[in-house]
This record gives structure tokens, sequence and C-alpha cells, in this order.
């Protein structure tokens, strides 16, 4: 299993000709983080996907990771 920030990044077509020319998820430009709100906690609870949370600080470190397997 991977785990990874959860992004929109827009139609699937202009993903993958980035990926094409050598591109990957992390440099795209054309994306954004998706909100935690209720209806993500909904499909969590619902066993749909996972969630956990873990601040980054500046120096890639952390103070917590909580997680709900």
């Amino acid at each position: 299993m991977r785990y990874m920030p959860a992004y929109f990044y827009g139609p699937l077509p202009i993903l993958g000709l980035h990926k094409t020319n050598g591109g990957h998820l992390r440099i795209f430009t054309e994306k954004y983080f998706l909100p935690l709100n209720d209806n993500q906690v909904f499909k969590h609870l619902e066993g749909e996907h996972l969630i956990g949370v873990y601040p980054l600080l500046k120096d890639n470190t952390s103070w917590f990771i909580a997680a709900d397997f």
C-alpha cells in the first residue's frame, strides 16, 4: 500500500502527457490538495479509503503521525 497526499490533478491526459515527457506528480503544476471535509471523513469511516495526518515541518520532519488502520 502506498500513502501520499490527496490531490486533484485535472484531466488524466494532461498528467499522462506530462509523465510521457519525463515529468512526475511532484513537479506537476496543475494540481491542488483535496480538502479534508465531512464527505471524506464519512468515506474513511465506511472503509472506502484511509486517512492519516502527518504535519511536516520545514525540515521535512514531523512531531506526530496519526493514522486509523
